[in-house]
């Protein structure tokens, strides 16, 4: 051990061994000779020579340093400045290993020390330090400032400590550890090994020559940016989410075993996802992405983009706008999104579901031979489901939505839009969240059913020649069927029910529900008794009940029906407001029914039923099973009974004045009975008995 002797200038030399020098004050000369020496610098300016083997020099701190002259010697040697504290007092600190100079600015002075044959460098401290080495294999350690650290050549390891540090290994096989803070660590060759550290540590490929590169031996490290070049970056394994950019160059990035993102920048570039959700930018030009494992997002921005999504589901975003994609080299994506212009997204060649969501323009989506969502998104669109269940959606614009082949499911927002059903059972809906629309089907094809909203609609398809299922809601709606066979439901709400034409079923159910038939042969089935048919139009026309007990009056404002059935239950019919002939059916229950002005044939069937036929014409009544009542007034024409049965039925002359028994009655009896009652005339068809007072009821 040598130690200087206080403020002079002395000579410390020291012997063959592993000598430890401590300088004193003074202009110090200090000699280790052979061995692994541990010198100090004193205050001072010293001359220091380590001397053979592998030494380790500790630079003297503060103002009073000096300006001193270190070599190592032969060996791997180490300086090592300490400048712990010193924060307020050093500025900054420039250490250059190639050209041997060692700057530090201090207050108020620079101090500049001459380095030769020293390795290794490290600072202590948290003074901002620039390490530069040279062509020889060095180790530089930076302290807690934000340091840059440069290798320079030679394999180099570089270890940044707590602070934002910049690290460049130069060439060689560099170790770059840029420990915690947020580094910038750029490597040059394949052979850089990076350890990252705490913080968001970021790698610059520095080549321009391309570089392959693998992750697998790396640390800490959470962006990883290509050069100029075609680099491989191979990220297989590795366990921290990461950022990748290729930047310029064809190049080729795969992911890690975390949620990564991974960008091609410009040129034709192969990305490849890894174990988990990633994320995959082409960028420009013709990319290749590939997702891997996870349920992977692609965005693509060129039409030469291939898509590979892997396992799980996988989705695409067009980013550059108006592109025109075709998906037939694309497999494993379950969905892709168009962009704010004017895209064709083509994926006809699709065997499996897709969905497709267009943007903001007008789109041309088309789908392939799987079960396909395509949804329209804003703007005037073109959608085709292809072969396949698919669920087509206009949303806004004015949209023409082809299902293909298969039962579809449409969804439309407003008129103007265009549904083309094609093969298949295809059903048409309008949007969620609209209360109520206006719609004409004109160019419509080959839908099936439509439903409309809960609001107060309006539909119009006398365009249309093929008939159709419309189920109008809840709301008070106005609905004209096509020229085919419709079946109208108009559900709860005051509804104006058309056919139009074709032979029609339309379904009133609650509210007070208008008919109109058109021509063909209808069926109206009534649930209120404020329905009516206002004009059954041509063709054979019948009214059906359906709500058991209803009483109904058919007065002046119906026209044009022919038949009218009761529900089954007890349900009252009065049609004496008609002029036409009727038919008249009241089902089971005890009804009662009265025709009209017509020649009227009324059918009590099961039940207790009370039949008349009303005001005017020649009537035919048959009671059915029950006790039933059949009912006269003054003026009713010849009226015929075709089962009349004794016991148990009567006939109810009470409305025809100026009769108090069966004495006022003429009654004659051969194949039938004919009774004259007044000016009514009433045949009993197929009756040969002999008719008392029990038989009928006067009133009295």
């Amino acid at each position: 051990m040598g130690t200087g002797t206080g403020m002079s200038n002395d000579t410390l030399n020291g012997g063959s061994g592993n000598d430890t020098i401590f300088a004193g004050i003074g202009n110090d000369l200090i000699f280790g000779g052979p061995g692994n020496d541990l010198i100090f610098d004193g205050e001072g300016d010293d001359t220091v020579d380590g001397g053979a083997d592998d030494d380790t020099i500790w630079l003297a701190p503060g103002l009073t340093g000096g300006s001193d002259s270190v070599d190592g010697g032969l060996g791997i040697d180490t300086v090592v400045e300490d400048l712990r504290g010193m924060a307020s007092r050093v500025f900054s600190v420039s250490v250059n290993l190639a050209t041997g100079l060692r700057y530090v600015v201090e207050q108020p002075t620079v101090g500049v020390d001459t380095l030769a044959g020293i390795e290794n460098y490290t600072l202590l401290g948290d003074i901002s330090v620039t390490m530069t080495g040279s062509s020889s294999a060095n180790r530089l350690l930076s302290g807690d400032g934000d340091d840059s650290l440069s290798g320079a050549a030679g394999d180099d390891r570089l270890e940044a400590g707590t602070g934002n540090d910049t690290l460049n290994g130069g060439s060689g096989a560099d170790t770059l550890a840029g420990g915690d803070g947020n580094d910038l660590i750029l490597v040059d060759s394949a052979l850089d090994v990076v350890e990252g550290g705490a913080g968001s540590d970021r790698v610059l490929v520095s080549s321009a020559q391309g570089l392959s590169i693998s992750l697998a031996a790396w640390t800490g490290v959470e962006r990883v940016d290509g050069g100029t070049g075609d680099d491989t970056i191979n990220a297989a394994g590795y366990g921290i989410a990461l950022k990748m950019l290729g930047q310029d160059g064809n190049d080729s990035l795969t992911g890690g075993d975390e949620e990564d993102t991974l960008e091609g920048g410009a040129g034709d570039d192969t990305l490849i996802g890894g174990a988990k959700r990633d994320f995959l930018f082409g960028n420009a030009g013709a990319d290749r992405m590939e997702g891997g494992q996870g349920n992977d997002y692609f965005y693509v921005d060129d039409a030469g983009d291939v898509v590979i999504g892997g396992a799980d589901f996988d989705r695409a975003t067009l980013v550059a706008s108006s592109l025109n994609v075709d998906l037939a080299t694309w497999s494993g994506v379950e969905r892709v999104d168009g962009s704010a212009g004017a895209d064709r997204i083509d994926a006809s060649s699709v065997t499996t579901a897709i969905r497709l969501q267009g943007g903001d323009g007008g789109d041309t989506l088309i789908g392939g031979s799987g079960n396909d969502q395509v949804f329209g998104g804003a703007g005037n669109d073109s959608l085709s489901g292809g072969g396949g269940v698919d669920v087509l959606v206009g949303d806004a614009g004015a949209d023409t939505m082809d299902g293909g082949a298969g039962d579809d499911v449409f969804f439309v927002s407003q008129d103007g839009d265009v549904v083309i059903g094609g093969d298949g059972l295809d059903r048409a809906r309008i949007e969620a969240g609209i209360a109520s629309i206006s719609l004409t089907l004109t160019g419509w094809s080959g839908v099936e059913r439509l439903t409309l909203t809960g609001g107060n609609d309006t539909l119009d398809g006398s365009s249309l020649s093929s008939g159709m299922s419309i189920n109008a809601g809840a709301g008070h709606d106005l609905v004209t069927g096509t020229g085919g066979a419709d079946l109208l439901f108009g559900n709860a709400g005051d509804d104006t029910l058309r056919g139009g034409g074709g032979n029609d079923n339309i379904w009133g159910d609650a509210g007070a529900d208008v008919f109109e038939g058109g021509a063909g042969d209808d069926w109206f089935y009534l649930a209120d008794a404020t329905d009516r048919v206002a004009d059954g139009g041509s063709g054979y026309d019948r009214v059906v009940i359906i709500k058991a007990g209803l009483t109904l009056t058919v007065d002046g404002t119906w026209a044009g029906i022919e038949r009218i059935d009761g529900a089954g239950g007890s349900e009252t019919v009065d049609a004496s407001g008609q002029t036409g002939s009727l038919f008249l059916w009241a089902n089971g229950g005890h009804d009662a029914f009265t025709g009209g002005m017509g020649n009227d044939t009324i059918f009590g069937n099961d039940g207790n039923d009370t039949l008349s036929g009303g005001p005017g014409g020649d009537d035919v009544l048959l009671g059915g099973a029950g006790a039933d009542r059949f009912v006269f007034s003054d003026g009713t024409g010849t009226d015929r009974i075709n089962d009349f049965q004794q016991g148990l039925d009567v006939i109810d002359l009470s409305g025809v004045a100026g009769l108090s028994g069966i004495g006022d009655l003429t009654i004659a009896t051969g194949g039938s009975t004919t009774i004259g009652a007044g000016d009514e005339t009433i045949i009993l068809a197929g009756f040969t008995g002999t008719l008392d007072l029990s038989d009928f009821d006067f009133g009295l």
